[in-house]
C-alpha cells in the first residue's frame, strides 16, 4: 500500500508518524512532499533521523532541458572542451531558448512538443499565480507577506539585472524589508541568489 502525504511539514503529526512506519509498518510505502520543509527548523520540528531519503525537485538544468529539446546528437557535444565549431552555435540557440522558457518541467514539456513560445503564457501566469496565492505560507506576518507579492510581480523586470534591495522593484521598501522577504524565497528554492 502507498501512503501519499502532501505538504506534510502542515503537519507536525504526520511527520512524527514517519519513524513508526518505518519501524513498525513496514507494509505501507510513504512519500511526502512539501515546499516549505526548511519551516520546519523554525516550529522545531525534526525529521526522523535515518528514516527519510530527500528528493530535491528543481527546474532541469541545461543539460536536461536539451535532452528533452533537441536531437540527442548535439547531447554528445555538449559537454566538450572546446565547443566543436559546428556545435556552437547551436548551442547557443538552445541555451537562449532555455532561458527564455526556464527549466520548469510542464513548460519543458510542452514546449518540446511544438516549441511554440506563446502557449507558454497560461502555464507561467498559473505559476505566478500559485506563487502569489502560497505566499501566507512563507510569510510570518502580513508586512513580510505584502513584500514578497511585490517582489514576485517585481522581479520580472529586475531580472538579469544587478539588484539593490532597497527600493526593489521601484518601491518604498527597505533594504531589510526586501532582504528578509527575498531570503525567504532563497530558503525554500523559489530563487537563487547570485552574490558579486
Amino acid at each position: 500500500t502507498l501512503i501519499f502525504i502532501d505538504e506534510i511539514q502542515n503537519s507536525p503529526n504526520a511527520v512524527s508518524m514517519l519513524r513508526y512506519f518505518y519501524e513498525s509498518a513496514k507494509e505501507f510505502f510513504v512519500i511526502t512532499a512539501g515546499s516549505l520543509l526548511e519551516s520546519l527548523i523554525d516550529r522545531q520540528i525534526s525529521f526522523p533521523v535515518g528514516r527519510v531519503d530527500y528528493l530535491y525537485m528543481k527546474p532541469l538544468t541545461f543539460n536536461e532541458y536539451v535532452n528533452v529539446i533537441e536531437d540527442k546528437s548535439i547531447i554528445e557535444v555538449l559537454n566538450q572542451v572546446p565547443c566543436p565549431d559546428f556545435a556552437h552555435e547551436k548551442l547557443l540557440g538552445l541555451f537562449y531558448k532555455y532561458t527564455l522558457t526556464g527549466g520548469m518541467p510542464e513548460v519543458v514539456s510542452v514546449y518540446s512538443e511544438n516549441q511554440n513560445i506563446v502557449e507558454l503564457n497560461p502555464i507561467y501566469e498559473s505559476l505566478l499565480q500559485s506563487y502569489l496565492d502560497d505566499v501566507e505560507k512563507y510569510a510570518r506576518n502580513n508586512t513580510l507577506a505584502r513584500v514578497m507579492r511585490h517582489a514576485i510581480e517585481s522581479s520580472f523586470y529586475e531580472a538579469g539585472s544587478r539588484i539593490r534591495f532597497e527600493g526593489f522593484g521601484r518601491s518604498l521598501y527597505k533594504s531589510r524589508e526586501m532582504s528578509e522577504a527575498l531570503g525567504e524565497f532563497c530558503i525554500s528554492s523559489i530563487n537563487i541568489s547570485v552574490l558579486p
